[in-house]
C-alpha cells in the first residue's frame, strides 16, 4: 500500500531531502499567501464567499500557518518526518478559494506539485510524499489507520478548530449571519461540542494533549464571555432607555416651550 494513503498503516515515510531552509519556507509562503490572494482577484464577484472573512486569503493564510507551526511541533515529537509535513501543511489549503471543498485537497496537491517540480532540491520522492498528504488531508476516517505524517496533518488541521480561534470565528458569524446576542451562548456550545468531538478524533499523545488544552481554554473563556455579554446588554438596555427618556424629555420641553410662547401671544393678542 501507498503510505499516505488511508490505510497505509502506522510507519513514517522514509524520504532522502535536504533540511529546509529560511529562505525556502519564505518562498513558499510568499508564493501560498500570493496564490490565495489572486484566488480572491480573479473572480468578479470578489470570492466564492466575499462577505465572510475567514473564506479571505488574510484569514485562510493565518489557518495555514496556525497548521504549519502545529504539525511541525506535532512530527517532532511523534517522530514524523517534519520536512514532509511542514511543506504539506504549507500547501494543504491553497486551493481552498477557487475550489469547492470537495475538490480542494486534490487541487492543492496539483498546484504543489507544479510549484516543486520547478524547484532545486526536492527529489521526486519527496515532492509524491508532501502532494500524496496534501491530496489526502480531507481524509475522515480513523486516524490510526494512516502513516504518522498525514495523521500529523490531519490532527494539526483539526486542532485549529479546537479553541479561542473556534470562539472568535463562530462568533464572528453571528454577526454575518444577522443572529442576536441571545444565540451567543449556544454558539460557544457548539464550539465546545465539536472541539469535543475534534479531540476524540486525534490519536497521537501530542495532539490529544493539545486538544485537551483549547478545550481548558474555552471552558475557562466560557464564564468571562457571559458575564462581559451580559454586562453588554444591561449596557445596551441602560443606553436604550436612557436614549428614550431624553426624547420623551426633550419632546415635553419643546412641548411647554411652544405653550409657553402660545399663551404669550394669545395674552398679547386679547389683552393688548
Amino acid at each position: 500500500r501507498h503510505p499516505g494513503r488511508p490505510g497505509g498503516g502506522g510507519v513514517g515515510v522514509e524520504i532522502g531531502h535536504p533540511p529546509l531552509t529560511a529562505e525556502t519556507t519564505d518562498e513558499i509562503e510568499q508564493f501560498v499567501y500570493q496564490y490565495l490572494s489572486a484566488s480572491i482577484r480573479g473572480e468578479d464577484d470578489g470570492g466564492r464567499m466575499r462577505w465572510y472573512p475567514w473564506h479571505s486569503a488574510e484569514y485562510r493564510f493565518a489557518h495555514i500557518q496556525n497548521v504549519v507551526e502545529l504539525a511541525t511541533a506535532i512530527a517532532e515529537a511523534e517522530g514524523a518526518d517534519s520536512a514532509v509535513v511542514h511543506v504539506a501543511a504549507l500547501f494543504h489549503d491553497i486551493a481552498k478559494l477557487e475550489v469547492e471543498q470537495d475538490r480542494h485537497a486534490a487541487a492543492g496537491a496539483r498546484v504543489a506539485r507544479k510549484f516543486l517540480g520547478t524547484r532545486e532540491g526536492f527529489d521526486p520522492g519527496f515532492v509524491e510524499a508532501v502532494t500524496d498528504r496534501i491530496e489526502q488531508h480531507s481524509y475522515e476516517g480513523p486516524l490510526g489507520a494512516v502513516d504518522p505524517e498525514l495523521r500529523t496533518l490531519v490532527e494539526a488541521d483539526i486542532l485549529d478548530k479546537i479553541g479561542a480561534n473556534g470562539t472568535a470565528l463562530m462568533l464572528l458569524r453571528m454577526g454575518y449571519e444577522a443572529r442576536t446576542h441571545t444565540e451567543a451562548a449556544e454558539m460557544v456550545d457548539l464550539v465546545i461540542e465539536r472541539g469535543e468531538q475534534a479531540a476524540d478524533r486525534v490519536v497521537s499523545p501530542t495532539a490529544q494533549s493539545l486538544a485537551a488544552e483549547r478545550l481548558r481554554r474555552v471552558l475557562s473563556l466560557f464564564p468571562l464571555f457571559l458575564f462581559r455579554l451580559s454586562l453588554s446588554f444591561f449596557f445596551f438596555c441602560f443606553l436604550f432607555f436612557f436614549f428614550i427618556f431624553f426624547c420623551f424629555a426633550l419632546f415635553f420641553s419643546f412641548f411647554s416651550l411652544f405653550f409657553f410662547f402660545f399663551s404669550f401671544f394669545l395674552f398679547l393678542f386679547f389683552f393688548l
